[in-house]
């Protein structure tokens, strides 16, 4: 984990993102079906000196599968069907 935000937020700030497809050097990547999908994410709650509060989440990357590979060599952790449900229980 690069980013100090972040750093407290492996264990305990998981979370999952609703999504449809997601863009890499200009192409959409998403399901055949369309159907939406689940992304890998961590989350935060950052307080400023001021009091302000500001709530931040961030993907989590892996390294490219076949498809993605030749436009990337990262991509979003992709969450396999059904697994979900017990993330987010």
């Amino acid at each position: 984990m690069k980013k100090k935000l972040f750093r407290g937020s492996w264990r305990y700030k998981r979370c999952v993102l609703p999504a449809r497809g997601f863009f890499e050097k200009g192409h959409r990547i998403r399901r055949k079906d369309s159907h939406p999908f689940w992304l890998a994410g961590i989350w935060n709650r950052w307080m400023s000196p001021e009091g302000s509060e500001l709530e931040t989440c961030c993907v989590l990357t892996t390294e490219a599968n076949q498809l993605v590979r030749p436009f990337h060599n990262r991509m979003p952790v992709i969450i396999p069907n059904g697994l979900e449900e017990a993330l987010m229980a």
